[in-house]
């Protein structure tokens, strides 16, 4: 028996016989895939990047102590979720953390030719973190409370310090408070001491 090679028709495709195969490689289009660009400091700081996180994190509901695991777990679904808008490449979780913190650790020129630092943009991010949170809630008559309560406070610092500082009729031997030298002639020997 001779062995025969199946033969591909143009119906096999849903081309009907008539048409030639041969040229259909020459009509194919070429789709080329976008290449996916590098995970830099541009795509870390930018509004939905960690300031997204800085800004998104503290409202995530945890149920406390003796529920770690499942708080654990909301934590984890919530940067999956944020870097996968951040990066959404199909990269491994795992992976695009080691890759940010590869990029994190290392100074890097923009493309302005300016050199971008991680620990500043850090830095900042969280100085606006601490600043913003510092002023949340804060309308005009809380402030006014704050800046009077802060002025008591000062004021009872003041009284404080000014009791515990040493009355001016004590003279440099009598520093302790224990009376002069002289009181004391009968219980000790101060011969030798002046």
């Amino acid at each position: 028996m001779a062995v025969t090679e199946p033969r591909v028709s143009g119906g096999d495709f849903g081309l009907g016989d008539e048409e030639d195969l041969s040229n259909l490689k020459e009509q194919a289009v070429v789709i080329s895939r976008a290449k996916k660009p590098q995970l830099t400091h541009q795509i870390l700081f930018q509004d939905n990047g960690l300031k997204k996180v800085v800004k998104d994190f503290p409202k995530l509901k945890f149920q406390g102590k003796g529920h770690e695991f499942e708080d654990l777990k909301v934590l984890m679904a919530a940067y999956k979720k944020w870097l996968k808008e951040l990066y959404p490449y199909k990269d491994d979780f795992e992976e695009v953390i080691w890759k940010a913190r590869e990029v994190l650790q290392k100074k890097e020129n923009t493309e302005t030719g300016e050199e971008s630092d991680p620990r500043h943009h850090l830095h900042m991010l969280r100085f606006q973190y601490k600043k913003n949170k510092a002023n949340a809630g804060r309308d005009s008559e809380t402030a006014k409370r704050v800046a009077e309560n802060r002025a008591k406070a000062l004021e009872r610092k003041r009284q404080r310090e000014a009791q515990a500082q040493l009355p001016a009729d004590i003279d440099d031997e009598d520093a302790f408070g224990f009376g002069a030298p002289e009181m004391f002639e009968d219980v000790f020997d101060f011969g030798d001491m002046e």
